[in-house]
């Protein structure tokens, strides 16, 4: 748990035109990049790279990408600890 530095790597290798493949990018139950065409952001062959900063409180990262159209992808994801989180203290059970 903690605060951490994301970057999402995004190429398009199979498409050539403009609005081909959209997706929306989620990460922790929120949309942090509505409608993504790589290819609109950076032309063909271009790389792009999304950085964002969340905040994890339940030990895992999720990241979504949800079709508008064809199959969204993701190249690659770098993920940087910025601040650790103290760990939260689970009650302890006993159960018979």
């Amino acid at each position: 748990n903690g605060r951490y530095n994301i970057s999402l790597h995004f190429l398009e290798i199979y498409y050539t035109t403009q609005s081909a493949r959209v997706f929306d990018v989620v990460m922790e139950g929120s949309v942090i990049f509505p409608s993504l065409d790589v290819i609109k952001e950076v032309g063909v062959g271009g790389r792009l790279v999304v950085p964002v900063t969340v905040n994890i409180t339940d030990g895992f990262l999720t990241i979504g990408l949800v079709k508008k159209t064809q199959n969204p992808f993701i190249s690659g994801i770098e993920v940087d600890l910025v601040e650790a989180l103290p760990p939260v203290s689970s009650p302890l059970c006993i159960c018979s």
